[in-house]
């Protein structure tokens, strides 16, 4: 009979594109994990499929194939957008389909016209796509390239923490007058991914936003 692989000899590990970071529930029979890819998105893997290269990345190396010609980050700016809008279990969903934020249906349709778009309106390396109206989906006509927010140091210091409805400035400043750590308002505005895997959400009337632009 062979060994159970342990959480440890798996967990960290990386393989082709992904890494292992938390074990969840199985996929069917089999053991699964939550996997980081090098593109950034995370993706629930069976392991064996992990360990055999069956599955390699959470897809993006798949859409690379299929377009050849377009610049990785275009492909996963593309796919970012889309999970954002559709995948209940993103982290940032209930900011954008949560709210009613799509993508207009010619981009969803076809991504090669998203690409062409890109290319030809302002895409550079390192760019980010940003939406003009915070309120209207993903279009042609809502959509440009900025440059990256400058929330790298600290981020709390640089969004706006709401908490059951009230703004404050930064998440200590929330923790401040609400008597408690500023970890336990992230947590409350942000949700959190649990040890077993599993997403729990915001608490209702509890956001944060940046105050910058938002993608």
């Amino acid at each position: 009979m062979t060994a159970r692989v342990t959480d440890a000899e798996i967990i960290g590990v990386k393989h082709n594109m992904l890494t292992p970071i938390v074990e969840v529930e199985k996929i069917g029979d089999k053991r699964a994990f939550r996997c980081e890819c090098e593109c950034g998105e995370y993706t629930d893997v069976q392991l064996n499929h992990l360990r055999n290269g069956r599955t390699q990345s959470c897809g993006c190396l798949r859409e690379q194939k299929k377009y050849p010609n377009v610049h990785r980050s275009i492909i996963n700016c593309y796919r970012g957008m889309k999970k954002r809008c559709y995948d209940t279990k993103n982290k940032s969903y209930h900011r954008y389909g949560g709210r009613g934020i799509i993508v207009c249906r010619e981009w969803l349709d076809d991504p090669s016209l998203f690409h062409t778009w890109a290319i030809n309106n302002g895409w550079e390396k390192g760019l980010e796509i940003d939406r003009k109206d915070n309120d209207l989906n993903y279009s042609p006509y809502n959509c440009r390239f900025i440059k990256s927010k400058p929330n790298s140091q600290n981020q709390q210091r640089s969004r706006y923490w709401f908490v059951d409805g009230v703004r404050y400035e930064s998440s200590r400043d929330a923790a401040s007058v609400l008597k408690c750590s500023a970890a336990t308002i992230r947590r409350r505005c942000n949700g959190k991914v649990l040890q077993s895997g599993n997403y729990s959400p915001p608490d209702p009337n509890c956001w944060s936003e940046p105050k910058y632009s938002e993608k």
